[in-house]
């Protein structure tokens, strides 16, 4: 946060979506809502994931989402409370 200088809270929630090379003027090819960490920090992994699927997504030993190339738009849906 700028004004306090401290670290956001784990409550904010971002909506991944992943779209095929055509971009992002067509729907989705696959989405997920997923949570920051304890830190504020946003981490596109199967244990942040909240709400999607995980079917048809490679994933690296660490748990990391692996996207084929196309374009991955990452949008906040939720703020942490106390935040606009």
């Amino acid at each position: 946060d700028q004004e306090s200088n401290e670290p956001i809270k784990s409550e904010a929630r971002f909506l991944v979506e992943y779209f095929a090379q055509d971009g992002p003027g067509n729907a989705p090819s696959w989405s997920g809502i997923f949570a920051t960490d304890a830190a504020g920090r946003l981490a596109i992994t199967k244990e942040a994931l909240i709400e999607g699927s995980l079917e048809g997504i490679m994933m690296d030993t660490a748990g990391y989402l692996l996207f084929p190339l196309g374009c991955v738009r990452i949008s906040e849906v939720m703020a942490p409370t106390g935040y606009v």
